[in-house]
C-alpha cells in the first residue's frame, strides 16, 4: 500500500499527524488534532474488515484515510455508536451536523423549562459526571460509587497544566460532591511544578490527596461514604452479607457424575454437552444432566469427608474453644453482649425495642416491627455511624477515672497485603488493661448508657504510654491462634498430596499484625453526687486561678499560643495555633471537687452563642486533689444540656448531655 523505502516522519505526516516541536527532554512533540488535516494518502479501492470494531476507532481512522470500511460488532450499545460515528456522517454530511445541533438545542430548551430539573441546565454548568447510587445495608442511606475521583490531570509540554478532583462532602443524610481545582487554589505555577504520585499531590508547599475509590467492580464490593461500612454481596432471601460472590451460593462443580460398566465416572459438563443433551433428550436430558452433576457434588464431598481433611469442629468443647479465640466464651455470650449494646444504644439511634427473650422485638416510629434472634439482625442494627471523620471521645459517668482508647487491630499477609482478621480492642492507658469481646462491648455498653456527652481530647491524653504496648502484643499473639484452623486444615491437604505449601499457603513469616490510630475513646469520670457547697470568695479565686493556669499550660503543651484577655472580652483565654490558624476563645470553670457543670453570666452566653465552633468551655475539676482533671466542650450551648434562671440577673448552667 505505500512505496517500501517510506520512513516513519513520512508515514505520520502523511496521514495527518503533523510535528509540532520537541521537549526538552529532546522527545517529539505531534499536534493532538490530526483528524483535522487532510491526510496525503488516500486508498481508494482498498478494503479494511474490523471483526471486533469496538467504538469504531479503527474503522473512523480507515474512512478518513478513504478506505472501503465494513465494521463488526455484537454489542448493541456499541452497534447503535458505530452507526452514528461512521455510517450517517458519511451518508448525510454537513446536513447531520446542523440537525443534531438543531435538535439538540431544541431538546435542551424543553428541558430547562421542566420545573424538576431544569436546574440542571443553568449557564455555569459544564458537564455531568453521574455515578451508580446503592443503598447502604448497615445505615440505610444512599451511597455513590465512584471508581475515580480525578475530573483533569492535563500535563503541559513541562509539567501540569491542569490539577482538578472531585471530594465526597457528607452533608446529613447526602453525600455532596466538592470540587477542588488546584489552579484556582495555588496557581497555575505551582500546578506547572506539582508532583503527582499516584494520588498524592505535592504542590505549593503543601500536600493534596485524591480520596480513594469506594468501589472493586472485579471483586463486587464497596464502601458506603456516610457510614464507612463495606458494601459487599447479599442474599436476597435472607439478607445476610458475604465477602464474596461465591459465599453466597456454590455452583455445583462442572462435572457429572455418570456410570458406565458399572464404574463411576465423572464427566466435564461443558456448554456444548448441555446444548447436545437439550437437543437430543429435550427438558427430561437436562433434568437428568443436572441430577448427575448434583451426585458429582456430593460424592466429591463424601470422598473429602472420608479423608477427614476438611476442618469441622466435632464437640461442643471444639466450637467454644474456636468461639473463645475471639474473646467470648462461647456464642450465647456474644449474643448477650450485642443485646445489651442495643438497648443502651436504642435511644440514641431512634429505635424502640422490646427483649422477648428468645428474639428482640425492635421498631422505629409507626414502622413495622422486626425481630431480631440472629447476629446479623444485631450488625444490621449496630453499624449505623456517625459521618464525623476525627475519632470520638464519649464522656460517661463511671466509679473511677479511666480513658479506654479503641484501637483497631489487623493480621495481614505481608506478601499481597490481604486481610487474614481485624477486630478493634479497648486499651486503658492508665491502668494497663486490654478489653477485648466481651468485656469491650460490655464497657461500652455501660459508656453510652451514662453518656454525658462527647468531649475534645487533648494530644497528651491520646498519646499511648510505651509500657502498655507489650500488653498490646500479648493480646495480638493470643489472636493469631484463630490461624491455627488453617494449619490443622493445610497440613492434612499436604499429607494426602493435594497441595503445595510453598506455592500457596501463608507460612507464620508472612503474617504481619499492625495498629491503627484509635477510632474512638471512652472517658469515664467519677461526678460528685453530694450537695454544691458555699465557698469563700477567697478559695474560690485561688481554684479560678488554678484552673486557668492549667489551661494555659496544656494550651502550650499541644502547641498553640494561649494569653488571658480583659474581663469585657466575656471568656478567660485566647488560644491560636500557629500552623493551622485556629482560633479558640476558651471560658474556663474550676470545681474544687468533681462537680462538672459551669455557670455562665448572660454577656459570656451572647459570646458563646455568637462565636459557635470558635467557643470552648474549659471545665476544670477535682482541683483539691492536686491532680486537676480538664474536660473540653466545643460549642457547648449545641453540645451540652442548658438551664436558665433568674434571679438579680439571668444565668445559664450547663452540664453535660444525659
Amino acid at each position: 500500500m505505500l512505496p517500501e523505502k517510506t520512513s516513519v516522519g513520512e508515514f505520520l505526516y502523511g496521514i495527518g499527524v503533523r510535528r509540532r516541536g520537541k521537549r526538552a527532554d529532546g522527545r517529539i512533540i505531534f499536534d493532538g488534532a490530526p483528524h483535522r488535516v487532510k491526510p496525503r494518502y488516500h486508498f481508494e479501492g482498498v478494503r479494511l474488515l474490523d471483526p471486533f470494531a469496538g467504538f469504531g476507532s479503527i474503522p473512523l481512522e480507515g474512512l478518513r484515510l478513504g478506505l472501503d470500511v465494513t465494521a463488526v460488532e455484537l454489542l448493541p450499545v456499541a452497534y447503535v455508536f458505530l452507526k452514528a460515528v461512521l455510517e450517517y456522517p458519511a451518508k448525510y454530511g454537513e446536513r447531520l451536523v446542523r440537525d443534531v445541533e438543531r435538535w439538540g438545542q431544541w431538546v435542551t430548551e424543553r428541558l430547562k423549562e421542566d420545573p424538576l430539573i431544569r436546574e440542571l441546565y443553568e449557564d455555569d454548568v459544564a458537564v455531568y459526571i453521574g455515578s451508580w447510587e446503592v443503598k447502604c445495608p448497615h445505615c440505610g442511606r444512599w451511597t455513590p460509587l465512584v471508581g475515580n475521583w480525578w475530573l483533569a490531570r492535563v500535563k503541559a509540554d513541562e509539567g501540569y497544566a491542569r490539577l482538578a478532583w472531585m471530594e465526597p462532602a457528607v452533608d446529613g443524610d447526602e453525600v455532596k460532591i466538592r470540587v477542588v481545582d488546584l489552579n484556582k487554589v495555588l496557581g497555575d505555577k505551582a500546578v506547572k511544578e506539582a508532583r503527582v504520585s499516584g494520588l498524592r499531590i505535592t504542590a505549593g508547599g503543601k500536600e493534596f490527596r485524591v480520596p480513594e475509590s469506594n468501589i472493586e467492580a472485579r471483586r463486587e464490593k464497596a464502601v458506603c461514604l456516610l457510614c464507612h461500612q463495606p458494601i459487599m454481596q447479599i442474599d436476597p432471601q435472607t439478607g445476610r452479607h458475604y465477602a464474596e460472590t461465591k459465599d453466597i451460593t456454590t455452583l455445583p462443580p462442572s462435572v457429572a457424575l455418570t456410570k458406565e460398566e458399572r464404574k463411576k465416572k465423572f464427566v466435564k459438563v461443558t456448554e456444548a454437552k448441555s446444548i447436545k443433551t437439550y437437543l437430543e433428550k429435550d427438558e427430561v436430558g437436562l433434568q437428568e444432566l443436572v441430577r448427575s452433576i448434583i451426585a458429582a457434588k456430593q460424592e466429591i464431598e463424601r470422598e473429602i469427608s472420608s479423608k477427614g481433611v476438611l476442618y469441622k469442629p466435632r464437640t461442643r468443647r471444639e466450637v467454644e474453644e474456636s468461639v473463645k479465640l475471639t474473646g467470648f466464651e462461647n456464642h450465647k455470650e456474644i449474643f448477650n453482649a450485642l443485646n445489651e449494646l442495643l438497648k443502651a444504644s436504642a435511644p440514641i439511634l431512634g429505635l424502640n425495642l422490646l427483649d422477648e427473650g428468645e428474639a428482640i422485638k425492635i421498631w422505629k416510629g409507626l414502622e413495622m416491627p422486626t425481630y431480631i434472634n440472629t447476629l446479623d439482625g444485631f450488625y444490621a442494627n449496630l453499624t449505623q455511624k456517625s459521618s464525623v471523620d476525627e475519632a470520638v471521645c464519649i464522656v460517661a459517668q463511671g466509679d473511677s477515672e479511666a480513658l479506654i482508647s479503641l484501637i483497631p487491630i489487623s493480621i495481614k499477609d505481608r506478601r499481597d497485603g490481604s486481610l487474614l482478621y481485624a477486630d478493634i480492642i479497648g486499651v486503658d492507658t492508665a491502668h494497663g488493661k486490654i478489653f477485648r469481646g466481651s468485656s469491650l462491648l460490655k464497657i461500652m455498653s455501660q459508656a453510652i448508657a451514662k453518656c454525658l456527652g462527647a468531649e475534645k481530647l487533648n494530644a497528651e491524653s491520646r498519646e499511648m504510654p510505651v509500657s502498655i504496648y507489650a500488653n498490646i502484643i500479648d493480646e495480638i499473639k493470643g489472636i493469631t491462634e484463630i490461624l491455627n484452623i488453617a494449619d490443622v486444615y493445610k497440613s492434612r491437604l499436604e499429607n494426602y498430596g493435594l497441595r503445595d505449601h510453598e506455592k500457596v499457603w501463608i507460612k507464620n513469616s508472612d503474617i504481619e499484625v499492625a495498629m491503627s490510630n484509635a477510632v474512638g475513646y471512652l472517658h469515664f469520670v467519677k461526678i460528685s453526687l453530694k450537695p454544691l457547697e458555699d465557698i469563700p470568695e477567697d478559695v474560690k479565686k485561688e481554684i479560678e486561678k488554678q484552673a486557668v493556669e492549667k489551661v494555659l499550660t496544656d494550651e502550650r503543651a499541644e502547641g498553640r499560643i494561649p494569653f488571658l484577655v480583659p474581663e469585657t472580652e466575656h471568656y478567660d483565654v485566647k488560644s491560636v495555633n500557629p500552623s493551622t490558624g485556629e482560633i479558640r476563645l476558651i471560658e474556663v470553670k474550676g470545681h474544687k471537687g468533681l462537680e462538672i457543670y459551669a455557670e455562665l453570666t448572660e454577656d459570656e452566653a451572647k459570646v458563646a452563642a455568637k462565636e459557635k465552633e470558635r467557643y470552648w468551655l474549659y471545665i476544670i475539676y477535682d482541683i483539691g486533689s492536686g491532680q486537676p482533671k480538664a474536660l473540653r466542650f466545643q460549642n457547648p450551648l449545641e453540645t451540652m444540656d442548658l438551664q436558665v434562671f433568674e434571679r438579680i440577673q439571668k444565668r445559664y448552667i450547663l452540664r453535660p448531655k444525659t
